[in-house]
Order: C-alpha cells, then structure tokens, then sequence
C-alpha cells in the first residue's frame, strides 16, 4: 500500500537484484485488492485447511515445506477458477461494470 514500513532499501535493493518489479497502491484503495480477498483468498485457505486436515487424518504428524509445496499446485487449481475470480469481483460490486 506503498506505506514508508513496507518499503525500505533493504527491500527495494533485494528486488532489483532479483529483477523483481515493485508496485505499490496509492493510499487509500485496499478495496481494489478486495476481489482477491473475498473471491480467491477465502477459498485457497479453505482448501489448504481441508489438505492439512486430510494429512492430519491420514496419519501425517509433521507438515514440511516440501508436502505443502506437493499440495500447492492442487489447492490453486481447486481455488483459482473464472468462478472464484468472478464471484469476487461481484461480491465486491466492481462487475458487472457500473460507472455510475
């Protein structure tokens, strides 16, 4: 949100680095980022808590980096769909699109 905490040298010197382009939000407009909030967030952790408790289920005891990463892929499949994206945007009253 482009606020002075979030950005420091430190972190600006690191992105360069990695040839990582920064963009940052005017103050104020957190309800753009509302769509991925509402639409995609809420379900990825849905489905990341349905896979942890399936693994806890299954006997699992310990949840690695390495069995997260495995599941990832699965869990944004199930989650990033044109129906989680457009149901955000609705839910946010940003589609259909209304100028006035």
């Amino acid at each position: 949100d482009g606020h002075g905490s979030h950005n420091t040298k430190q972190f600006a010197e690191f992105a360069e680095k990695h040839k990582i382009q920064l963009f940052t939000l005017p103050p104020h407009t957190t309800h753009i980022l509302q769509p991925l909030n509402v639409g995609y967030f809420q379900p990825l952790k849905w489905y990341q808590g349905s896979c942890l408790d399936w693994a806890a289920h299954s006997g699992s005891k310990d949840i690695n980096k390495a069995d997260f990463m495995a599941t990832l892929e699965q869990i944004r499949h199930q989650t990033f769909t044109r129906s989680t994206i457009c149901s955000g945007w609705r839910r946010c009253s940003l589609a259909p699109f209304k100028p006035d």
